[in-house]
């Protein structure tokens, strides 16, 4: 085979690989050491890892780090934030690239952190191997802070790119491992299935009531208030605070089970948002189990309008 033949054939491996490729698919198409250091040495291809190479001229992009970091690590799968990434979660940014394996050789990477687990979903996107999304919403109770989970979470629901059914069935394939974090993630699958059963208002009401009690003596709160924007007069709000445009609602379930009411307050959200008013919604849970975080985003909310109204003076 001649080199440009090499070049031709290597090419094609790049443009599905994000630019990158592995040192044995160079030797099937006849890449050899010696053509290999020749591409290196006159700029042709550049070496990211011990037998990861990149074409020269592909975009230096996230994607062609991930993809090497994935080939930097015989068996490796990107998982974590960096799966996360990959199939397009909310929330999700550029971190480091994350591995895991499923050998008992330790294996490092100069590209990637890499961990070892007993068994994992796999998939591929783009043509870069990685965690299925369930098995990766699953992981980021690892990594990140429960409420960076739920926000992908619900995201994913409502985008349709997983299942409850899905979800539920990873918790119990797993669960005989007994993982960290499996009873959070019972919990938060228990809370998002049709079976999970709806807080009365009466009960919401009063936690709504007990969260917010603190913020009662720095700024007036008017709770069953009715926007004047509402065509509907007796549709009320859960609570208002007049002096910071401030609209806090209490939802009975952390997830709408149907997409119509997710639609309906996204709607309600962004007539408020016209109407120079932000709201925030909370749980049940947040209001019981994190009144703390409850009050301090209100008054955070709060601050930042003050200080849009002193810069507007």
């Amino acid at each position: 085979m001649r080199n440009t033949d090499f070049d031709r054939e290597i090419a094609v491996f790049a443009r599905r690989q994000h630019g990158v490729f592995h040192t044995r698919q160079a030797r099937t198409v006849g890449g050899s050491a010696a053509i290999l250091r020749n591409r290196a040495a006159n700029g042709a291809i550049l070496q990211m890892a011990p037998k990861v190479w990149a074409v020269a001229g592909h975009p230096a992009t996230w994607r062609r780090q991930y993809k090497a970091a994935e080939l930097s690590v015989t068996g490796g799968t990107l998982a974590d934030q960096s799966a996360g990434l990959v199939h397009g979660l909310e929330g999700s940014r550029i971190v480091r690239p994350k591995l895991v394996i499923t050998s008992e050789v330790n294996r490092r990477s100069p590209l990637a952190d890499v961990r070892r687990a007993s068994d994992v979903d796999v998939t591929t996107v783009e043509g870069i191997r990685v965690t299925t999304v369930a098995q990766t919403l699953f992981d980021l109770l690892r990594c990140c802070e429960i409420t960076t989970v739920e926000r992908a979470l619900d995201g994913a629901l409502i985008g349709g790119s997983v299942t409850v059914a899905e979800l539920v069935d990873l918790g119990e394939r797993v669960g005989r491992l007994r993982p960290r974090h499996l009873v959070t993630w019972r919990a938060l699958m228990e809370e998002r299935s049709d079976q999970a059963v709806a807080v009365a208002d009466s009960v919401l009401e009063l936690a709504l009531h007990r969260a917010l009690r603190p913020l009662s003596q720095k700024v007036h709160l008017e709770y069953q208030w009715t926007p004047p924007w509402w065509k509907a007069r007796r549709r009320r709000v859960d609570a208002y605070i007049p002096e910071w445009r401030l609209i806090i609602e209490a939802d009975g379930r952390r997830w709408h089970t149907r997409v119509a009411d997710f639609e309906r307050d996204r709607s309600r959200d962004n007539t408020a948002a016209a109407h120079g008013h932000r709201v925030l919604r909370f749980t049940h849970a947040c209001l019981t189990e994190r009144s703390t975080d409850v009050v301090a985003l209100v008054s955070e909310a709060g601050a930042c309008t003050e200080a849009t109204l002193r810069r507007a003076v």
